[in-house]
């Protein structure tokens, strides 16, 4: 799976998608590469994007 964000294209990133019974409706996907991180938050019509990334 591939995801796009502002930082740029990732390849092979792990999908969880996270949710309760207690709020059905309510859904959470976090979208995480290798050596990265978390780099995409999606919940509902919300976005939370990796702008930027750091190396040494």
């Amino acid at each position: 799976m591939a995801v796009s964000v502002p930082s740029g294209s990732l390849e092979h990133v792990l999908r969880i998608r996270e949710w309760t019974p207690i709020e059905p409706g309510d859904v959470e996907v976090n979208y995480y590469a290798a050596g990265v991180g978390l780099v995409l938050e999606v919940e509902g019509d919300d976005r939370l994007e990796l702008v930027s990334v750091t190396t040494d």
